[in-house]
């Protein structure tokens, strides 16, 4: 088993003070429709998704990556081509951000109004063939807005893998779960202490962050530059 850490913020500048911690692998998100950057954008959006130099930055620390496609978000946004059309954006921008075939693609299923428990399965399993097809194994982040049974979770025909939200949901038959996420924590610089997030800790400097659990399967290695976290049975 691994620490591990995830969060949508600009990593790099806290990477090694976060390391006493004793995480080894930081998630972070890729974009729920084709746009990916060279370099991170910080002009002040709270979401910010993993870049190009970024990558090279985290792994060049010595840090394993892992993926995870930020939840499309919208009101009733299910269904069989909406899935098809937020995996495509997922190979598309993990591709252009060199991440080998072979990692594990978690999909975040999160929205503001969830659809209906058929047009869950139908985004779920439209989404994991297209990350599938491209090379890469489809995992999925099981939030408290997925309406699925135990079986049902486990009956999806093309996901991997599966990542636990710290809120209460089913657990998975047969399988369980690869990641299990705690509840969310605020990393403050100066102290280089872990506290429990709350408002409070809008005033200070550090990094908003989940702590997970991993249960890894393999690494995949990315030349001599660093790794990239696979998580699969």
């Amino acid at each position: 088993r691994r620490l591990a850490l995830d969060t949508v913020s600009y990593f790099s500048p806290f990477s090694e003070a976060v390391k006493t911690t004793g995480a080894e692998t930081v998630f972070r998100y890729i974009n729920y429709n084709k746009h990916f950057r060279d370099t991170p954008d910080t002009s002040g959006d709270w979401f910010i998704s993993l870049s190009k130099q970024e990558r090279d930055e985290i792994l060049n620390d010595g840090w394993m990556i892992g993926i995870v496609q930020r939840g499309i978000g919208r009101r009733n946004s299910g269904g069989r081509d909406a899935g098809l059309e937020v995996g495509e954006a997922a190979v598309y921008n993990a591709t252009g951000l060199n991440i080998p075939t072979g990692v594990t693609i978690f999909c975040d299923c999160e929205w503001s109004d969830p659809p209906n428990k058929a047009d869950q399965i139908a985004y779920i399993e439209a989404w994991a063939s297209q990350v599938r097809g491209a090379g890469y194994i489809a995992g999925l982040y099981v939030s408290p807005d997925l309406a699925l049974s135990s079986s049902e979770l486990y009956a999806l025909a093309h996901i991997q893998a599966y990542w636990k939200s710290a809120s209460y949901v089913a657990t998975v038959d047969t399988r369980g779960f690869q990641i299990i996420q705690s509840l969310e924590y605020f990393f403050e610089t100066a102290t280089g202490a872990l506290y429990p997030w709350s408002d409070s800790c809008y005033s200070r400097q550090g990094l908003r962050l989940d702590m997970d659990m991993v249960c890894a399967d393999g690494l995949a290695y990315s030349g001599s530059t660093g790794r990239l976290m696979v998580v699969s049975v």
